[in-house]
């Protein structure tokens, strides 16, 4: 999920100079979309909820 919504933001500007070749740009694309496939929970009504709760289970917690 966290990686999904991520790449969805890093979508929306173009970046053509991140990528060295194509191919690379394919491939970021396509796992975009099996994502998008395996992820219903994006069309959830509490999508932002869930999202902020999945990001603090993964963040590092500071002592």
């Amino acid at each position: 999920m966290i990686l999904l919504d991520w790449l969805g933001r890093f979508n929306e500007c173009s970046h053509s100079e991140f990528f060295q070749d194509q191919a690379e740009e394919r491939v970021h694309f396509d796992m975009e979309a099996v994502l998008e496939k395996s992820m219903n929970v994006i069309f959830d009504s509490d999508y932002e909820n869930k999202l902020l709760k999945a990001r603090e289970q993964i963040r590092d917690k500071m002592y």
